[in-house]
C-alpha cells in the first residue's frame, strides 16, 4: 500500500512530433475525443484547459492554441514541434481506493496537473479518461502548446524535467486521496508537501 501511495502514477511522452497546427488539432481532438464519430467517446470522463476558454468549444481551444503558436518566430527555417502531448498514467490501484470518489477526485487532479504547465506561461488542455478495461488504469492526457503565451519562446523539456513533473503530480495525487489520513494517519508530510 505504501508504494500505490509514494508512486500513485507515471508520466508517459508519447513519441509523435506534432509539427503543424493540423497535428496540434488532432492531437486536442484526440484527448477531448471530440473527432467525428470517434469510437472511444464513451471512454471520456472530462476535460479542461488553463489559458483556453473551454466553454466555448473544441473550435475555439483549437484557434486559440494556434494564435499563441504564431506569436513564435523560429531562428531558421524550420518551426519544429507545435505541441507536446504527455499523459500520466494512475496505477489501478490508487484506482481502487478512489472508490466512487474518482471521477471527482481525477478531476481535482487534473486541474492540479495542469498547473504545473500553466505555470510556465504555457496553454494547456487535459482530458481524464475512464480506466482500461483491461488494466484497470486512468490516464490523464496533456496537450501542451509549445509556444509559451507571455514571451512566445518554445517549451524545452528533458527526462530530468519528465521525471519532476510526474514527481509533482504524484504529490498532488497523493494529497487528493480521500483515505490517505484514514489510511496512514495525519503526519503524511514526509512523502506529501503542499505546493
Amino acid at each position: 500500500m505504501l508504494e500505490i501511495m509514494n508512486n500513485p502514477g507515471k508520466v508517459f511522452v508519447p513519441e509523435q512530433s506534432f509539427d503543424s497546427y493540423r497535428e496540434s488539432e488532432n492531437l486536442l481532438r484526440y484527448i477531448t475525443r471530440t473527432r467525428a464519430n470517434d469510437p472511444k467517446k464513451g471512454d471520456l470522463i472530462a476535460w479542461s484547459g488553463r489559458g483556453v476558454r473551454v466553454g466555448k468549444g473544441i473550435e475555439r481551444v483549437i484557434k486559440e492554441f494556434e494564435c499563441v503558436q504564431r506569436l513564435y518566430v523560429p531562428k531558421g527555417t524550420e518551426y519544429g514541434r507545435h505541441c507536446f502531448h504527455e499523459f500520466y498514467c494512475v496505477r489501478k490501484e490508487y484506482v481502487e481506493l478512489l472508490g466512487e470518489q474518482m471521477e471527482s477526485v481525477l478531476c481535482a487532479l487534473a486541474e492540479a496537473c495542469m498547473t504545473i504547465y500553466w505555470h510556465e506561461g504555457f496553454q494547456v488542455v487535459c482530458a481524464i479518461h475512464k480506466p482500461h478495461k483491461n488494466t484497470l488504469f486512468a490516464h490523464i492526457h496533456f496537450a501542451v502548446n509549445a509556444i509559451c503565451f507571455a514571451d512566445g519562446t518554445k517549451w524545452h523539456s528533458n527526462g530530468e524535467d519528465r521525471r519532476f513533473r510526474e514527481y509533482q503530480m504524484n504529490q498532488f495525487a497523493v494529497g487528493l486521496c480521500p483515505l490517505w489520513e484514514e489510511v496512514y494517519g495525519s503526519d503524511n508530510n514526509w512523502i506529501f508537501q503542499k505546493v
